[in-house]
């Protein structure tokens, strides 16, 4: 779990690799800066949890998701919960 200010509280873990990362943070420029980090840390397999994806009030993550999957090729399962589930097509990094 980590928490802070994005992108500042990512310092520190640019070495990990990640098999599950959980986004919560509801607007379009914190959700694509956490994409695009933990993106090319993921490992093969790995999966990114994006809430707030299906709910209006948010529509921030929708658009940074989406935006991001497009440029990237990466899948994206929106849940019946308003979460997306969004994993890369291939096993190649970005």
């Amino acid at each position: 779990l980590v928490q802070g200010w994005i992108p500042e509280c990512f310092d520190g873990l640019s070495k990990e690799e990640w098999s599950l990362v959980h986004i919560d943070v509801d607007i379009y420029q914190q959700t694509l800066s956490s994409l695009e980090f933990f993106a090319p840390r993921l490992a093969i397999g790995g999966l990114v949890l994006v809430d707030d994806y299906g709910f209006r009030k948010c529509m921030g993550a929708r658009e940074a998701v989406d935006e991001f999957a497009a440029k990237y090729s990466w899948n994206v399962l929106e849940l019946p919960s308003g979460q997306a589930l969004c994993s890369p097509t291939s096993v190649e990094r970005i």
